[in-house]
């Protein structure tokens, strides 16, 4: 079993926000489109789209403000289940097992991993 059976591609990419609304604005600058925003707890999500790249832009909290500060990328799976099955059978460290969280139309479902230079990798189905 392998991951690749699984995923399709890059889903997004998570960057943390000082301020949502003025990195969306910035965002839109460069062609960005908004084309989700939600609230997630006590801060809010906003989803961006240009050219098939779709970066997830959180928070209003304090961020690390430095060079290498994206959060997390995000893989597409077709089957949540599938891909968490063939990390565990990899042996790999995980962040988050799987989770559900109310975004999109139906919800996700999502886990987290962690990469050989602490990154976080999150495997993530639209349901």
């Amino acid at each position: 079993m392998k991951l690749s059976d699984s995923v399709n591609g890059l889903q997004h990419v998570g960057i943390p926000s000082e301020d949502l609304q003025k990195s969306a604005a910035f965002y839109e600058s460069l062609g960005f489109t908004k084309i989700y925003e939600t609230p997630n707890g006590e801060e809010n999500v906003a989803f961006m789209e240009l050219g098939g790249l779709v970066i997830e832009l959180y928070g209003n909290r304090p961020i690390k403000g430095c060079s290498g500060a994206i959060d997390h990328i995000s893989l597409d799976s077709t089957d949540i289940e599938t891909s968490y099955a063939a990390c565990k059978e990899l042996g790999l460290t995980f962040f988050e097992d799987i989770t559900f969280l109310p975004f999109w139309t139906n919800g996700i479902r999502y886990f987290s991993i962690v990469g050989p230079s602490r990154e976080i990798i999150e495997v993530c189905q639209k349901l």
